[in-house]
């Protein structure tokens, strides 16, 4: 049963919650009528790999999840599957690669002024790379689907479209494979375990997409601040400049450590966009939790925040601003240890078992 489930997991992530409980609970019912059948035929309990079986002879979670999805005209539903699995395993490396011939001209960046306009450019240039990057695969599959089944009309058979086959054969090629990052033949035995009720459920793919969106955007405003500090600290840093100070080397370290987070955080999010299980996103979620934390500690225990520049500068308004600033910091920081120390409880709350935490 618990691999029934896990199994049904499995397929209930690439269906639309509209129809995700119906199509569940028919599949529920006729799997668990082949499972009683051969328990039958056997006299006996199936073991966990006979129960696997049945589900290997059933068909991958994701072909399986799309004979249930509404018929597209332009792409069948036989071919749809690799069409839409295609689109989200290649669209991580069009963003990997697009990142970095952009990062290039940008570290490069001669001022102030071309960092802002090359950073503008990439984030508006991505739009148009992702629809010529849709096209383009949407264009190939729509050509193999008209000539796959203009030849299965010649030879008198019905259209591809009917034909689930072609798709199991495709997957178990090398290229299929490599492709779905999947086995060419799948294990249900790796399927990954059903969560506990109170445990938060997986992204949904559009959800990731936007996550990426969004934490590129943030990614380039933070590489404005520097030539831009009013995008951080408004007025203030008017004001900042009215006392005659310049930045401490405390923030040349921290701005550094910052890029350095920002980019593990955006690799993690493209690779996110794979799907299936992902058993590393738990911890490096977290890892990029401490290495925040310990980049917010940097600022709440420093001494120096701004040196004075010239004779005019003024000392006292100087050291007042040190204090409230670490005083703010230091609050921070102890707000951040402790939503981390709430999520390492989450984490191990869900990996241990409950007669461990029992007393």
């Amino acid at each position: 049963m618990d691999l029934l489930e896990r199994y049904l997991q499995a397929i209930g992530q690439y269906l639309p919650s509209s129809t995700k409980d119906d199509v569940l609970a028919e599949l529920r019912a006729n799997l668990q009528a082949q499972i009683d059948d051969r328990a039958e035929e056997l006299g006996r309990p199936l073991t966990g790999h006979e129960t696997a079986d049945i589900l290997l002879a059933h068909g991958q979670p994701e072909l399986v999840a799309n004979r249930y999805l509404p018929q597209r005209s332009l792409i069948g539903p036989a071919l749809f599957p690799l069409y839409h699995l295609t689109l989200r395993r290649v669209l991580p490396f069009v963003l990997g690669i697009y990142a970095l011939v952009h990062a290039i001209p940008l570290i490069s960046a001669p001022d102030r002024n071309a960092l802002a306009h090359g950073i503008v450019d990439s984030v508006f240039q991505l739009i148009p790379t992702l629809i010529l990057f849709w096209f383009w695969i949407t264009a190939v599959f729509a050509i193999v689907e008209a000539v796959q089944y203009h030849y299965a009309a010649s030879q008198g058979r019905p259209g591809i479209s009917d034909d689930q086959n072609a798709v199991t054969a495709f997957a178990r090629t090398k290229f299929g494979s490599w492709l779905w990052n999947r086995p060419a033949t799948w294990d249900p035995m790796t399927l990954p375990p059903v969560p506990a009720a109170d445990q938060p459920k997986p992204k949904s793919f559009p959800v990731r997409v936007i996550e990426l969106v969004l934490h590129c955007l943030w990614f380039g405003y933070v590489l404005l601040i520097p030539s831009y500090p009013f995008l951080i600290i408004g007025p203030g840093a008017f004001y900042l400049r009215s006392l005659s100070v310049a930045d401490a080397p405390i923030w040349h370290t921290f701005f550094v450590v910052l890029i350095a987070l920002l980019s593990f955080q955006l690799v993690m999010k493209i690779l996110a966009l794979r799907g299936g299980p992902q058993p590393w996103q738990v911890p490096l979620e977290f890892l990029t939790r401490i290495m925040g934390a310990a980049l917010m500690a940097v600022l709440a225990f420093a001494k120096t925040y701004f040196i004075p520049i010239g004779p005019t500068a003024n000392l006292q308004a100087v050291a007042e601003t040190t204090r409230y600033m670490n005083l703010g910091f230091r609050m921070v920081f102890l707000i951040v240890v402790i939503a981390l120390a709430i999520d390492a409880w989450k984490i191990l709350r869900h990996r241990t078992p409950s007669h461990v935490l029992a007393f």
